[in-house]
Order: structure tokens, then C-alpha cells, then sequence
């Protein structure tokens, strides 16, 4: 009973501002967001758009002040960053793949650019070629200090025991 008392009062006067929203409002208001501690799942069929949606989530979080740590097993960070200005400016994600974006176009996006690397709160791109494994991910939170962690492609990660399947890898 008093686990329970002493959380509710906890959350009570909490005003949710640590929680990590996922940029989502009905997903949002249903769930608080995330607590620290807290792990979420993204699952889907290949090509459902779950990359896309842990980069929304980390890009959310980054633009509200948070710290994310983004490594991608299945991307390079070209393609992760590329995904993320297309999100975060009036870019079109096939007009910067294909490099059609015209003067007027590319006027607007430097600027925006170049307004985000001025910011205090570090948005970390890892391609997962560089840290395959748990331990190379946990030196990377220890050295960088992130705020949220986000995993592309868990189900790649090795680990120093390769005789483990894929879940207890996970």
C-alpha cells in the first residue's frame, strides 16, 4: 500500500515535464509518455515505417530539450540524417534524396540548418556498423550521457555470447 501511496503522490504532484513524449497527442494523452526506465517496443512488417517513427519520437524528444542517443543497425547516418532534415525542415524527403530542391528551397534550408547546430542539446546519429553489440551501446551511454536511447534494428545487435538467440541478445 504505501509503494503505491507514495507513487500516486509522486505523480499527483508531478507535472509530467521528465516524462519523454512521443509527439503523438492521443498517444501522448493516453499513455503520459515515457518515464525513465521505461523501454518501448516498435514492431512491424519490413518497410511498415518504423525507422521513421523512432526518428519522429527522438526528433520530438530532441525538440523538447532532450539529449537522444539514435543508432540505426539497418541505416547509415547519411540516410538517418537525411530522414530527420526532411522532418525537421519544409524539405521534401524525395527532393533531398534525388537533390531537386530548388534555390528558393535550399535558401530556406541552410538557414534552418544551421539554427539547429547552435542548439545546446546534442542529437547523437551512430551508424550500428560502429557499436554491434550491448556493451559497445552502454560505453556510448556512459561517454555521451543521452537522455533517451533509441535502438533501430535491435534485432541485429551481437553480443560477446554467440551461442544466445536473437531474443536474449535483445
Amino acid at each position: 500500500k504505501s509503494l503505491i501511496y507514495k507513487e500516486y503522490m509522486r505523480t499527483l504532484h508531478d507535472d509530467g515535464s521528465d516524462n519523454m513524449l512521443f509527439g503523438w497527442p492521443t498517444l501522448d494523452e493516453m499513455t503520459g509518455g515515457l518515464r525513465g526506465g521505461d523501454f518501448c517496443s516498435i514492431v512491424g512488417r519490413p518497410s511498415a515505417g518504423k525507422t521513421y517513427d523512432m526518428l519522429y519520437i527522438a526528433h520530438n524528444h530532441w525538440k523538447q530539450g532532450g539529449a537522444p542517443l539514435f543508432v540505426s543497425m539497418e541505416m547509415n547516418r547519411v540516410a538517418i540524417t537525411q530522414r530527420l532534415t526532411a522532418m525537421d525542415t519544409p524539405v521534401p524527403m524525395t527532393r533531398l534524396l534525388k537533390a531537386e530542391i530548388t534555390k528558393s528551397g535550399l535558401e530556406k534550408l541552410w538557414p534552418h540548418m544551421d539554427s539547429n547546430e547552435e542548439k545546446d542539446n546534442p542529437f547523437w546519429i551512430i551508424d550500428g556498423n560502429l557499436t554491434t553489440t550491448v556493451p559497445d551501446i552502454l560505453m556510448l551511454c556512459r561517454q555521451l550521457q543521452p537522455s533517451a536511447v533509441f535502438v533501430d534494428g535491435a534485432y541485429l545487435l551481437r553480443h560477446d555470447n554467440p551461442r544466445l538467440n536473437r531474443w536474449d541478445r535483445m
